[in-house]
């Protein structure tokens, strides 16, 4: 189905994240922000568009709120670069959410919350994550310049694009996202402390695991949460090769009622990805009242206080700050309260009502032209 043109302009929508739950980071974030948009009062039309991998559920939940329709094609190139376009050619706007079409002449607005480091990516990520990144540092590279506007999710984001992708400061709009639970009940911890797992270097798996091997009790496990089935191998010979296989339980990926139990269990919530992003597992376990040890950078800076205990430059000091969490009930709890009241300043609503603002300057300066 491609764009019907009627009397209202219309907004049309890579979902592909959106659609296909459970979501990593970025489909959570498309998710939130296009579920909100929907009861917003808009003077233009939203049309979704996903692929074979959405989730018949969420299919059938937006398909009451706008058109949305699934484009058959082998892969994601071709869905980006040929299918996508060709059904949106008539739109007014169309939104990408991360890799946007190359070649296309509707205005475009990018939301990019993993800004990539082109060259600079580490020489040992696998070949064909290698590969893939270099399609998108060179799409995102070709495009963004000339993107009508570029949405970040922090400042660390915007710098970042600033510095990499020359992309104009004034067409830079940093939009957070918010946690994925708004209840702030008092859960019963277990002896478990949860981390993603991520096999990329920049994802630092290989510091959670020596940070957990040096500084957790015999008796507590590590649960290491997919966000890709794909990346299941590699977590699997990292956790091996630091013999730790009888304390570690892989799971994922998860649906965020799923996600949000685990997170709400664990002691702690180690977060040590060395990359900008959203921070948005961060804000999931601080109003789930799980205390944080976070990497001082990225998106994380903005999040944590400047001089807070739980921020760490180093393994040394995660290792010794994750000690003290798990000795001590008193510091646990001191963080609990302190995380909750950050997190509860971020909402969807507000994130989605940035992004309805950002349609509206993208579709008056198309109209004026």
């Amino acid at each position: 189905m491609s764009v019907l043109k009627g009397s209202r302009p219309v907004v049309a929508i890579d979902g592909r994240r959106a659609l296909s739950g459970p979501y990593d980071a970025l489909g959570r974030y498309a998710y939130h922000v296009i579920t909100e948009l929907a009861f917003l009062t808009r003077p233009y039309d939203l049309y979704v568009y996903g692929d074979l991998s959405a989730d018949p559920e969420t299919l059938k939940r937006w398909r009451f709120l706008f058109p949305v329709d699934l484009l058959i094609t082998p892969n994601c190139v071709t869905w980006e670069q040929m299918a996508f376009p060709q059904a949106v050619r008539q739109a007014d706007v169309v939104h990408a959410f991360d890799v946007p079409p190359l070649f296309s002449r509707v205005p475009q607005i990018i939301t990019v919350l993993d800004v990539p480091r082109g060259s600079k990516e580490p020489l040992t990520m696998p070949w064909h994550l290698r590969l893939k990144e270099q399609y998108r540092s060179q799409i995102l590279a070709a495009r963004l310049p000339r993107a009508a506007l570029v949405l970040a999710a922090s400042d660390a984001g915007r710098q970042s694009l600033l510095e990499g992708f020359s992309v104009k400061a004034e067409r830079i709009w940093v939009i957070p996202g918010a946690p994925a639970q708004t209840e702030t009940k008092t859960w019963a911890k277990n002896r478990t402390v949860v981390a993603l797992a991520d096999p990329d270097p920049r994802g630092n798996l290989t510091g959670v695991l020596e940070v957990f091997q040096r500084a957790a009790p015999a008796d507590f496990k590590l649960v290491l949460v997919l966000q890709k089935a794909t990346q299941r191998l590699a977590v699997d010979r990292l956790v091996r090769r630091w013999s730790l296989s009888g304390r570690v339980e892989v799971v994922g990926p998860l649906l965020e009622a799923e996600w949000a139990q685990r997170l709400a269990e664990a002691a702690a919530f180690l977060y040590l990805p060395m990359r900008d992003s959203a921070a948005l597992p961060l804000l999931d376990a601080m109003i789930l009242g799980t205390p944080v040890i976070a990497w001082r950078g990225g998106a994380s800076r903005e999040l944590l206080a400047d001089g807070d205990f739980l921020a760490v430059s180093t393994v040394d000091e995660a290792a010794r700050t994750l000690s003290l969490v798990l000795s001590s009930s008193e510091i646990q709890q001191k963080f609990i309260e302190e995380g909750r009241k950050r997190a509860l300043a971020y909402h969807w609503k507000d994130a989605a009502k940035r992004t309805h603002e950002a349609y509206l300057r993208v579709l008056t300066a198309h109209q004026e032209l």
